[in-house]
Formats: structure tokens, sequence, C-alpha cells
């Protein structure tokens, strides 16, 4: 059975200018996909009871503790799901990118996720996507374009119906963010809080090849 969602939040930006303060070396796409959406919900509405926490809080990587994040990854491992991430290292990116629109950058190499990464990720019937309190509609456009060229070339019928959706309102986006943020932060040599998960997690990296 399909299940009704997938959730796609990153992070990191697009700059390719590194000497600038705040441009990142990495992008990071987290897409999780929970086999059933109310299992998830269940789970960290549980789990913000536990924490003390409003029945709305919002689980956002770089705001929450280290304790409220193992707590959020613990919780969420007993979830049946599966997420597939793309590291993408910006530094060695092809010459192209340099030049592409911000919703072509974003929009090619989430296609190349979806490309790559396993059918239990990706194939749901919606993929909702972060769109903080905007809608994202010229990268939401893009992206379905995109989308459908790949979901084509892994012979999926139909691919998901793609729209933009505040994260502060589904527990999905936020295990997304969590997912992105907690990579990143490895990346960077920090805390490692993902081990919990297992083979629940595919871990991609684009280009494969990493600079010296």
């Amino acid at each position: 059975m399909i299940p009704d969602y997938s959730f796609l939040d990153w992070s990191g930006n697009i700059g390719l200018k590194f000497r600038f303060p705040g441009t990142s070396k990495h992008l990071i796409f987290s897409v999780a996909c929970p086999a059933e959406y109310s299992e998830l919900r269940r789970v960290l509405r549980d789990l913000r009871a536990s924490l003390g926490k409003r029945s709305d809080y919002y689980f956002h990587y770089t705001k929450c503790t280290p304790r409220v994040r193992r707590a959020l990854f613990e919780a969420s491992a007993t979830v049946l799901f599966h997420a597939s991430a793309l590291i993408v290292d910006k530094r060695a990116l092809p010459t192209e990118y340099a030049k592409m629109t911000e919703p072509d950058f974003y929009a090619s190499l989430i296609a190349h996720l979806v490309r790559a990464a396993p059918l239990e990720s990706v194939l749901a019937r919606r993929l909702l996507i972060d769109a903080g309190q905007g809608k994202l509609t010229p990268l939401i456009r893009q992206v379905r374009v995109e989308l459908s060229k790949a979901s084509r070339e892994r012979g999926i019928e139909r691919p998901p119906i793609v729209r933009g959706e505040p994260a502060a309102r589904w527990d999905g986006l936020q295990l997304a963010d969590m997912i992105a943020g907690a990579l990143a932060e490895g990346e960077r040599g920090g805390i490692e809080y993902l081990g919990a998960f297992g083979d629940k997690l595919t871990v991609l990296r684009y280009p494969e090849q990493r600079p010296p």
C-alpha cells in the first residue's frame, strides 16, 4: 500500500562563495516517508507531553537542545518509516550549478535524491515541502517538473502531488528538518544523533567523489 505522505526539508543554503560568513559547505536534503502518518503524530504528541512541551511545540533542529534532539530521534525510531538524505558537497558541484536560478538549483538536487533513494522513502501519494510561511511557488513548480521526469525514469506511473506547507503544522516536516539538521552537524564534526535509526535511514552523497 502506498503511504499518504512523504516529507522533505533541507539544511544549508545555495551560496557558493565560501569565503563569505554564513555560506554552508554542504546542502543536505532529507525526505521521510512514514508508513502510517497517524502513528508518527501519536508518537510525537506523546513525546511533547513527556517533555512537558505544549501540544503545538515545533521540533526545529537549530532551536532544540541536545536532550530534546536525542528524545525526538529515539521516539521516532519506534515508528515504521524510511528516510533518505542527500549530502551535497557544494565545493565539488559541476560548474553549471553556479548559473542556475534558486528554484532550478534546489529542484535539480531534489530530483537527484528521488532518482537515487530507495523507493520506500520517496514513493507516496503526496510530497510535502517545508515552505515556512510562504508557498515557494516557483520552487514547487520546478520540483513538480523535475520530479515528474525522475519518477518516469524509475517507472513510477503517478508522481506524488507536490505541495509547500509550513513545518509547524506537520510532524513529518519536523522529522525531516531534524534529520537534515543532525546530518549537517555530523558533517561539522558534531554530535552523532542518528544511530537509533539503523536501516530506516539511507544517506547518499552528491557528487559521489569528495574533494581532497
